[in-house]
């Protein structure tokens, strides 16, 4: 189907959106949920107000269902994000008074939890232009949506629950090492499916990078330091977004370089690199962390 045109605000966009997978019933939207004064008492509260049923409760479950596929399906899209279940679609609108200019809106629209919604969520992008074809809102919209909703889906109180593939590749987080003896965190290391590389001669661990806590992708390695004195080696991060490369070729590059990475999105053949955190030329510390974020380049989803 196309939409064109600038017909429907964003509220109402997300309103009609939220009536699809809630069970087929549209709500009456509103900004603030309540106001409080000084003394904590409520002033003004709205509640949940329904204003009518538009589809079947059973026609929304199969909404659910079909939305959910275009997210983590055979080929994931670019709002996938491991161990949730995200329901999404994207949106491509041209804007007719610019014709024949073909400017366009991007949109995408996700929820969550797909198989229950607690939020519904929408960015829009007008007339966005990367200096080239990619407008799309699965290309433009989905990944920022990626990036809000894990954020936002932890602080409500919803957690991972990984399938077995998604098991099989989820990231590893990087253990308290110091104190311990060199051979102590080279047990813990390879007992999670993490390399090491030893610095200096002592026999306890006196740093470490990347540092306690940090998430890194299955197979990296941690520095293990054992003199204080020691200096880092410093790396210079290489290009990676735009490349063109996929995971495999990122795990190759990344160990030549010294370097660690944490992979967002989804990272299935199709997909490439579209973004890293840190730019091009950055001098880093020896197995220092660069969060790539893969995707694809085209509108599906």
């Amino acid at each position: 189907a196309y939409g064109q045109n600038n017909s429907l605000t964003p509220i109402e966009m997300v309103t009609g959106y939220a009536a699809v997978v809630n069970g087929g019933y549209l709500l009456k939207p509103y900004v603030v949920s309540k106001v409080v004064d000084k003394s904590g008492n409520i002033v003004l509260s709205h509640e949940k107000e329904v204003r009518r049923q538009v589809i079947s409760e059973e026609t929304s479950e199969e909404m659910r269902r079909a939305l959910q596929f275009v997210v983590d399906g055979n080929e994931k899209s670019n709002a996938y994000i491991k161990g949730y279940k995200i329901g999404g679609k994207s949106g491509t609108s041209e804007k007719l008074e610019k014709r024949p200019a073909y400017e366009y809106v991007a949109s995408y629209c996700c929820f969550a939890p797909a198989d229950d919604p607690e939020i519904v969520l929408l960015i829009m992008a007008d007339e966005p232009y990367s200096g080239d074809e990619r407008y799309y809102g699965a290309t433009v919209c989905a990944p920022y949506c990626r990036s809000v909703m894990e954020k936002t889906l932890p602080y409500l109180g919803f957690y991972p629950e990984y399938t077995e593939e998604e098991a099989a590749h989820k990231d590893i987080t990087v253990p308290m090492l110091i104190d311990l003896s060199v051979d102590e965190a080279v047990k813990m290391l390879e007992s999670q499916g993490l390399k090491y590389e030893k610095s200096g001669d002592g026999d306890i661990v006196t740093m470490q990078m990347p540092i306690t806590g940090t998430n890194v992708a299955k197979g990296c390695t941690v520095m293990l330091y054992t003199e204080s004195s020691v200096r880092s080696e410093m790396i210079e991060v290489p290009t990676i977004e735009g490349t063109g490369m996929t995971l495999e070729q990122v795990n190759e590059v990344m160990e030549e370089k010294g370097l660690n990475y944490v992979a967002k999105g989804s990272t299935h053949s199709a997909s490439q690199v579209t973004h890293q955190n840190i730019r091009p030329g950055t001098m880093v510390e020896k197995w220092s962390v660069i969060e790539l974020s893969f995707g694809t380049d085209d509108d599906r989803g």
